[in-house]
């Protein structure tokens, strides 16, 4: 009998269908997501906000949030690329911006599928401290799918050695040139963060299968010696952070979104959750199996699971492990349709499905996720005559 390391242990006795995520190198579902923006309350003596510290607040109004916060806090400047996008917002408002209070104020939010918008990227141990939080996120007890968008600002020298100690599957950070005192206009980083932060949202929630690139922006423009040049953009993309690109006449585009991921646990270099689009597709085929598997074997009845062999009356709540395989590939063709996974034929033939004793079913699905189109590199030859 075949073997499967599916990470749920055996002392795990909650009915239901559980589903973690490995790298390897009605059915309708239902993706309810919403945006966390991570801050602290204004410090600004004159406002005097009213919202508390470590406590899960729904953003009702733009005015509210000003009472709550403070038009001052990263909080309100965040919100202002985020508002009017039809997702809801909720804030957690931490003691400091130091990796120990944003851990406080995030294990104060339970049970929430959330996109997480911060500007504190740059803070010591902040994206390792989000990434404990939100990694289990991706497991079978939580399944909520959760990561972080933000961004920093500095010369590109500075951005790379940041780059290298920034290294999760779950931290989106964006690479921003600094502004000189010569503009006019000047966004503070937590604003150009909830602008950025909007775009990813908003293509991410639109079509989990769409491509984070290639996306306007609204950032307020910085001189033109400032700007990243396509070197630099390669070099910081190449070390982790997600790039920006901004024309002569000041406008600015998403160029390519990546998360912080570099190398694996061991230390080699590792593409695998490299791409936000592989976090999208993987949350998206996540919920589709849990969803579906949980709606056709355990919300209607109990299921009886027995052997493949035997014979199975006609409207029995009876079950076999053909029964489940079956349920697997279609929900997998379902998903092909969507264009989330490919190459069905390859998933049928290496997914595995093992009765371990005890009503449990352990299943292996090989996952082959769609890839967005970067590139067309072309060689070309001249001849005269």
């Amino acid at each position: 009998m075949a073997t499967i390391t599916i990470g749920v242990p055996s002392t795990d006795n909650i009915p239901g269908a559980k589903l973690n995520f490995y790298s390897a190198g009605n059915n309708d579902v239902t993706v309810d997501k919403v945006i966390l923006l991570l801050g602290t309350l204004s410090t600004n003596g004159s406002e005097n906000p009213s919202g508390s510290i470590n406590k899960l607040t729904l953003v009702v109004s733009d005015d509210a949030l000003k009472t709550l916060a403070g038009v001052s806090s990263d909080i309100y400047e965040m919100y202002q690329g985020v508002a009017n996008n039809g997702i809801t917002v909720y804030f957690v408002a931490a003691e400091s911006n130091s990796a120990a209070d944003v851990t406080k104020a995030l294990n104060s939010v339970i049970d929430l599928d959330y996109w997480l918008v911060h500007s504190y990227a740059s803070q010591a141990g902040v994206v390792q401290a989000i990434d404990a939080v939100v990694a289990p996120s991706w497991k079978y007890l939580q399944e909520d799918y959760n990561y972080a968008i933000s961004a920093v600002e500095d010369t590109v020298e500075n951005l790379v050695t940041l780059g290298k100690s920034l290294n999760s599957a779950y931290n989106v950070v964006f690479a921003l040139p600094k502004y000189d005192l010569s503009e006019p206009l000047v966004q503070s980083i937590a604003t150009r963060s909830g602008l950025l932060a909007n775009e990813v949202i908003v293509q991410s929630a639109s079509d989990p299968t769409a491509g984070i690139q290639a996306l306007a922006v609204g950032l307020a423009p910085v001189s033109n010696s400032q700007m990243f040049s396509r070197t630099d953009r390669n070099t910081l993309f190449n070390n982790g952070f997600a790039i920006v690109r901004q024309d002569n006449g000041g406008e600015s585009t998403i160029e390519r979104g990546r998360t912080t991921y570099q190398t694996n646990a061991t230390g080699t270099a590792d593409t695998s959750y490299r791409d936000i689009e592989t976090l999208n597709k993987l949350a998206y085929a996540g919920q589709t199996f849990t969803q579906i598997l949980n709606n056709d074997f355990f919300a209607v009845a109990k299921k009886i699971i027995t052997d493949t062999s035997t014979a199975i009356p006609a409207g029995s709540t009876a079950v076999t492990l053909s029964t489940i395989d079956s349920a697997c590939i279609a929900i997998y063709n379902q998903l092909q349709n969507e264009l989330v996974v490919q190459n069905i034929k390859t998933f049928s033939k290496e997914m595995v499905v093992v009765y371990e004793g005890d009503g449990k079913v352990s299943v292996y699905l090989p996952l082959r996720l769609t890839k967005t189109l970067r590139a067309i590199d072309i060689g070309a030859t001249l001849t005269t005559s």
